[in-house]
């Protein structure tokens, strides 16, 4: 068997696309430290950086604009999606900036496409819109003015008992 037998299909969304190279950057995030009259860095550990996946793809045959205009529409959804990489599988990634679609008249029926994805998605960090902090702060006052009366009428009903 060949090398090329053991590549997936490439997809993104479940779109396919042919690719004529890919890149990926994996690696740490480091900070590098200077010092004065200090022959050595110090390079601190920030951990793991973020990986991002280049393509250089292509959509070819009769139906590639039709191809394109899935792609396109694939581009546009918000947020991480699945993408089939041809070595490393599938991977959830999210499309960074835009891609770019070139046709030329020297390749017929075909579409270029190049487009950068970057691993994971992306949490949310900001409050939610529909948590009442009002309401939860009054059900926890409610809930203490409980306990507490309950408490001190335990005490009061028999005052030696609390000893």
């Amino acid at each position: 068997m060949s090398w090329m037998d053991y590549l997936l299909p490439a997809s993104w969304r479940g779109v396919p696309f042919h690719v004529f190279d890919n890149e990926a950057r994996v690696g740490r995030r480091t900070a590098l430290h200077e010092y004065p009259f200090r022959d050595t860095p110090w390079i601190e550990d920030l951990g793991k950086a973020t990986s991002y996946y280049t393509f250089r793809g292509f959509l070819v045959g009769e139906s590639c604009y039709l191809q394109q205009d899935l792609m396109m529409i694939a581009c546009e959804i918000s947020g991480a999606g699945p993408l089939t990489h041809p070595t490393l599988g599938l991977l959830s990634v999210s499309l960074i900036g835009q891609p770019v679609f070139r046709q030329s008249y020297q390749h017929g029926n075909a579409v270029m496409i190049d487009f950068t994805f970057a691993e994971g998605a992306p949490l949310q960090l900001f409050p939610s819109v529909i948590q009442n902090t009002i309401s939860q702060v009054s059900s926890a006052a409610d809930s203490a003015l409980t306990s507490i009366s309950s408490d001190f009428s335990r005490v009061i009903a028999n005052p030696l008992g609390a000893l």
